[in-house]
This record gives structure tokens, C-alpha cells and sequence, in this order.
């Protein structure tokens, strides 16, 4: 399976976002952005999913995109994110991990689809399926073409990969 066909990348889906993802099999939601679909959207509308919420900062859009050979290094993004939020990353990219490991898609989003959920993406492609960094950055663009991929995305991938191995 593709991963295109195993994984969205986008902004807060809006009530027709979620019933597309439904009908499309995208009933794994790990959701970045900070709000809680159920307080946006209703139990009602949401009970169809499995929703993984996680918080963090979006210092991912704030950094220079990527232009030439990317810098592997974890120590850049543990020196932007407090604990807690390096944490909540990690929860984050280990629950698309696990969803998209037993077969499953899985949507992951943020508010705009432009900075965390990308780097989650990221992380998720290079920790599930050892793909290697120009690999997994070429399919992060092709999936979400609009994706703000920075130096501190690559660093949080790096990050994750090694706590993760």
C-alpha cells in the first residue's frame, strides 16, 4: 500500500473533512493542533474515530525551510521544545506508528497542515517504515505539498528515530 494511501497530512478538518475521512477509512486521528476535535465538533460526530490528541508548540513554521543537504541532528530540536512537548511529539508519531503498522490509515493534522503535522509525517515514515530522509521528505511534499519542512523538522524526526529504535 502507498503511502499516500495510508496517510493524510492536513490543516483541522471541518465536519465534511471528517465524514471524508470516514468514508475514505481514515479512522485513526492523531491531531497536533492543540484543540480538541470533540469540543469543535460533538462526541456525535467524532464517535466514529479514534482520536490521539497531542499539544505542542509550532515552532516548526517558524524556522527556514529546507535548502540543500538537511542536518541530522536531534540536539537542535530538544534545545526549541520544553520536556513536555518533546514528549507529546513522541506520544504523537508513536500513535501514527502504531495505527499505520497494523494496516491502518491514519490522518494526521494540525491547525493549517503546514508545520506540526508535517514534521510528525516525518517522523512517523522514517521510525515505521526505516525509510531514509530524502525518501521520506520527497513523500511528506508529495502528500502535502504546502508542508514547511525545516532544519527542526528533520531534527525532531532524528529525535524520535533514536528514542524510538
Amino acid at each position: 500500500m502507498l503511502a499516500s494511501q495510508m496517510l493524510r497530512i492536513g490543516g483541522l478538518p471541518g465536519k465534511p473533512d471528517l465524514r471524508e475521512l470516514a468514508n475514505e477509512g481514515y479512522l485513526h486521528l492523531v491531531n497536533v493542533s492543540g484543540s480538541s476535535l470533540r469540543d469543535i465538533h460533538g462526541e456525535r460526530i467524532t464517535a466514529a474515530f479514534t482520536l490521539s490528541e497531542y499539544g505542542f508548540s509550532d515552532h516548526f513554521s517558524a524556522h527556514p525551510l529546507l535548502d540543500g543537504s538537511p542536518q541530522d541532528t536531534p540536539g537542535f530540536f530538544l534545545s526549541q521544545f520544553v520536556p513536555e512537548q518533546q514528549e507529546n511529539f513522541l506520544k504523537a508519531v508513536a500513535a501514527g506508528v502504531k495505527s499505520v503498522s497494523t494496516y491502518k490509515s491514519v490522518a494526521i493534522f494540525c491547525h493549517h497542515g503546514v508545520g506540526r503535522s508535517p514534521a510528525v509525517a516525518l517522523a512517523l515514515m522514517r521510525c515505521a517504515w526505516k525509510w531514509p530522509l530524502p525518501v521520506a521528505l520527497q513523500a511528506v511534499q508529495q502528500i502535502r505539498p504546502q508542508a514547511h519542512l525545516s532544519h527542526l523538522s528533520v531534527s525532531a524526526s532524528s529525535w524520535v528515530l533514536n528514542r524510538l529504535a
